[in-house]
């Protein structure tokens, strides 16, 4: 509601607007990277600067209440759904999407970044609220847009280039019918997104990822 703010670097804090005061704080050896919050649930999501650690935290708390690792160390992003069952990580050019269950997490798919086939850039990204979709921003040299992709398969939908310099951020709107985008062009783009067909939702449920883009059901 605004009342709040989440601060930090090596350490994270969370301070009452007006007074200042310090509602929460907690520290990680290596440091905090790609911080998510779910406001509705009373959670975030830090990633490890050094190491592949993620961990889900009870910001009332301050108790890490579930962990787990990606394929490769120094996590540079996490995006989660509002409600966090889903979660996105990159690091060391891998994004990996993640279904939360209540022993361990899944890993339902992931793709390395390459400039051929993957230019995605591993700082910025957007989920949709129920997960099946991803946005992501290419700047690689003559490549610079934003990719909607389906969550399940890593295919991309849709395409969108009009920036002229580095996109640095993109965002769904609430309803996921739109797509926003912030470059260092000094532009900012909305774009309207396809629908993602019911298959590719439902195949969200049981498409594992086992590999490099191979996956089982």
């Amino acid at each position: 509601n605004g009342d709040v703010v989440l601060v930090g670097t090596e350490g994270l804090q969370i301070l009452e607007l007006r007074s200042l005061e310090i509602l929460a704080d907690w520290h990680e050896d290596d440091g905090f990277s790609g911080v998510a919050v779910i406001s509705t649930r009373n959670e975030l999501f830090t990633g490890s600067k050094e190491t592949n650690n993620v961990c889900r935290w009870n910001v009332a708390s301050a108790a890490c209440m579930q962990s787990w690792q990606t394929e490769k160390p120094r996590v540079r992003l996490v995006r989660t759904t509002p409600w966090g069952d889903t979660v996105l990580t990159s690091a060391e050019r891998i994004f990996e999407l993640w279904r939360l269950r209540a022993a361990a997490p899944q890993r339902l798919h992931a793709f390395i970044r390459s400039p051929s086939r993957y230019p995605y850039t591993d700082k910025v990204a957007a989920l949709t609220r129920d997960g099946s979709g991803v946005l992501l921003a290419s700047n690689e040299p003559g490549d610079v847009g934003v990719h909607y992709l389906d969550a399940a398969s890593g295919r991309v939908l849709q395409t969108f280039r009009g920036h002229v310099a580095e996109i640095n951020a993109v965002q769904l709107s609430g309803d996921d019918r739109h797509a926003i985008s912030a470059s260092g062009d000094g532009s900012e783009k909305i774009w309207a997104l396809p629908e993602i067909p019911d298959s590719a939702r439902d195949a969200a449920e049981w498409v594992i990822a086992t590999g490099r883009n191979e996956r089982v059901t």
